[in-house]
C-alpha cells in the first residue's frame, strides 16, 4: 500500500514538473499610443498561437492593459482599433513584460490656427481631436499636436473617422471644431481663427468664412464724435473707439474689429461681397458660409451664420447695436441688401500668374447702405 501511494506521489510530481511551463503565471502589460504620443482605448489587444487566441485583453481610457496571468510561449501580438490599420508582431514571453505599442492610421492631417488680432498664423497653438461627439473639452482627446511657427500643425499616420477637434493657446478664447471627418490619405482642414481675449468694456467682431469668394468685407458704422456718422472697411480702418485689426484678402478670413469704446447711438455690423459686387454676391456670401461672431472679455456673446439669400444682393447686414447709457443691446438683423459703390469695376481677380492681387482698388460707399 505505501509502494503504491509513493508511486502516486512521483506521478503526480512528475506531471506537474512537465506543465509547470505551461501554467499561466507571468504578466504582460503594455500602453497603446498613436503617431502623436496620444493613447488609444478600446483597443483590442489579441495574443494568438496560429490562428487561435489565447488571450484577449481590451486597452482602458489611458491606453493601458493587464493580462495578470499568461503562460511562457511564442505569440503573434494583434493590436485592433477603430481607425487604425491591424498592427502584428512575434513575442516570444519568458518573464514578465511592461511594452509601449504605436499604432497608425491612413489618414495624413494638415491644418493652420490663425490669430484673430494679425490675419498670420499663430504658433505654439494646441489642437486636439477626440472620437466622443459629446466633448466640451481636450480632456483626453486622442490626438494632441503643436503649431509651429507658422501656425500650421501636421499629423501623420493618423485614425481616419470622425472626430471633434479643439483648439487652445493662452488668453485665447478656444474653439471647437465640430464633425471632423479624416479619410484615407491628404485632410486639409480649413484654417482655425483663435480669438484674443479683449479687454474688458471692448466687444471684438470675427468675421470668417469658405475658400469661396475669395474676399468678403466688414464694414462697421456708429455715431461719429464729431456728429454724423462714422464708416470702418478696408480703406478706412479705424475711428475714436473702433479699428479694423485684419482685412483679409486671401480666403477664410478672419476679418476683425474692435470696438473699445461706444457713443450713444446705433452701430451697424455688414458683410459686403467684394469678390462679387453684383447681384449675386448675396449668394455667395450665403453658400460660403460666412460666419460672425461677436466677443466680450468673458467669452462669445452672439454668433451668426449667413442664411440662404433668395433676393439681389451683394451685402448681409448682419446686425445693430443699440448703445445707450452703459447698455450695449445686439439687435439681429440678418438680411441681404444691396450696396452701391462708386464704381462697379470687377477688380479683384485672379492674374495670369493665378496668383491673388492684394492691391484692393478703394471703393467709396453710400453711408447710408451701411
Amino acid at each position: 500500500m505505501k509502494w503504491k501511494m509513493f508511486q502516486t506521489v512521483i506521478i503526480i510530481l512528475m506531471t506537474c514538473f512537465i506543465s509547470c511551463d505551461l501554467i499561466p503565471k507571468l504578466s504582460f502589460s503594455g500602453k497603446i499610443y498613436n503617431s502623436t504620443g496620444g493613447t488609444v482605448k478600446g483597443a483590442v489587444v489579441n495574443f494568438m498561437i496560429g490562428n487561435t487566441s489565447k488571450y484577449e485583453v481590451i486597452s482602458d481610457l489611458t491606453g493601458q492593459f493587464d493580462l495578470s496571468k499568461i503562460a511562457k510561449g511564442t505569440y503573434t501580438v494583434t493590436i485592433k482599433a477603430t481607425g487604425y490599420n491591424v498592427y502584428s508582431e512575434e513575442t516570444t514571453i519568458s518573464e514578465d513584460v511592461n511594452k509601449e505599442f504605436r499604432i497608425k492610421g491612413n489618414a495624413n492631417i494638415t491644418g493652420k490656427v490663425i490669430n484673430s488680432q494679425t490675419g498670420t498664423g499663430l504658433a505654439q497653438a494646441i489642437v486636439s481631436f477626440t472620437v466622443d461627439q459629446n466633448a466640451t473639452s481636450a480632456t483626453g482627446a486622442e490626438l494632441v499636436v503643436t503649431t509651429d511657427s507658422y501656425g500650421t500643425y501636421t499629423i501623420t499616420d493618423g485614425p481616419t473617422g470622425v472626430f471633434t477637434g479643439f483648439v487652445e493657446a493662452p488668453n485665447y478664447f478656444q474653439r471647437k471644431m465640430e464633425t471632423v471627418t479624416f479619410t484615407d490619405g491628404t485632410n486639409q482642414i480649413p484654417p482655425s481663427t483663435l480669438v484674443s481675449q479683449p479687454d474688458l468694456g471692448q466687444l471684438r467682431i470675427i468675421l470668417t468664412w469658405g475658400a469661396s469668394p475669395n474676399d468678403l468685407d466688414a464694414h462697421f458704422t456708429g455715431p461719429s464724435s464729431a456728429g454724423g456718422k462714422f464708416h470702418i472697411y478696408y480703406s478706412q480702418k479705424t475711428t475714436t473707439g473702433a479699428n479694423l485689426d485684419v482685412d483679409d484678402t486671401y480666403s477664410y478670413g478672419p476679418e476683425t474689429v474692435t470696438i473699445s469704446s461706444f457713443l450713444p447711438g446705433t452701430y451697424r455690423y455688414s458683410v459686403y461681397n467684394y469678390s462679387n459686387k453684383t447681384s449675386t454676391g448675396g449668394s455667395g456670401i450665403a453658400s460660403s458660409p460666412a460666419k460672425v461672431e461677436i466677443y466680450d472679455h468673458s467669452g462669445l456673446l452672439k454668433s451668426y451664420v449667413s442664411p440662404i439669400c433668395n433676393v439681389s444682393a451683394n451685402t448681409w447686414r448682419v446686425f445693430d447695436i443699440i448703445f445707450s447709457g452703459t447698455n450695449a443691446n445686439i439687435v439681429t438683423q440678418n438680411t441681404y441688401i444691396t450696396a452701391s459703390s462708386s464704381t462697379d469695376l470687377v477688380n479683384f481677380v485672379k492674374p495670369a500668374n493665378n496668383q491673388l492681387k492684394t492691391d484692393k482698388k478703394p471703393l467709396l460707399f453710400n453711408i447710408a447702405d451701411f
